[in-house]
């Protein structure tokens, strides 16, 4: 469950356009993306302060290309990473995720090394540094905690893990939002802070 990569391409629910600043856009990708890095998977809810701080935008095709310029505040464009996982890819163009399901590029064994099933999941492995020593140690040691919630789930060790598997406490309420256009208003109620006054929001993820 902690780095599951997704099996299917994902399917934007949000279309805001008409920002002449792409970074005013993080709000929405941060729902759409559901708060963690496209890339690592690591989570907002895993930096201890000022976790929005630590993730941003990032270009799928680079801005600072000629080719692409006109696409810098294009929201199908744009995706939520890491600000690590968005400095190591600098203008590399790499697998968009809303095109190909990265599960079928990347796998995560349960010792928390990560490999690939293709050439399009070893360069995002490559890139981004994914088989680094510390990664690798923090995605077995997520892996470790849950499975030893699996052997106890009422420990205290299980209450740590559920925050750490929970949403963030900042969802952003995008019915405040006003972008100038927006192609999937249908959206906002499917957010993850509309279905969470519904009540319809799990308690992890």
């Amino acid at each position: 469950m902690c780095f599951d990569y997704p099996s299917v391409p994902h399917q934007r629910i949000h279309g805001p356009s008409g920002y002449t600043d792409y970074r005013t856009y993080k709000e929405w990708l941060r729902d759409e993306f559901a708060f963690r890095c496209v890339y690592c998977l690591r989570r907002e809810r895993w930096i201890p302060v000022d976790e929005k701080d630590v993730f941003g935008v990032d270009h799928i095709l680079p801005k600072s290309s000629p080719l692409y310029a006109s696409l810098e505040c294009e929201y199908t464009n744009l995706l939520y990473s890491c600000n690590r996982c968005n400095s190591l890819k600098l203008n590399t163009v790499l697998s968009d995720p809303c095109e190909e399901a990265l599960g079928r590029h990347i796998r995560i064994e349960p010792d928390g090394t990560i490999g690939w099933l293709s050439n399009v999941g070893k360069k995002i492995v490559k890139k981004l540094r994914l088989d680094s020593p510390k990664a690798t140690k923090f995605r077995r040691w997520m892996l470790e905690c849950q499975r030893a919630i699996q052997a106890n789930p009422d420990g205290k060790t299980a209450r740590m893990f559920r925050h750490f598997m929970s949403y963030t406490e900042d969802l952003p309420d995008l019915a405040k939002l006003r972008p100038p256009q927006n192609s999937k208003p249908e959206g906002v109620a499917r957010s993850h802070f509309a279905r969470k006054a519904r009540n319809e929001l799990p308690d992890q993820y």
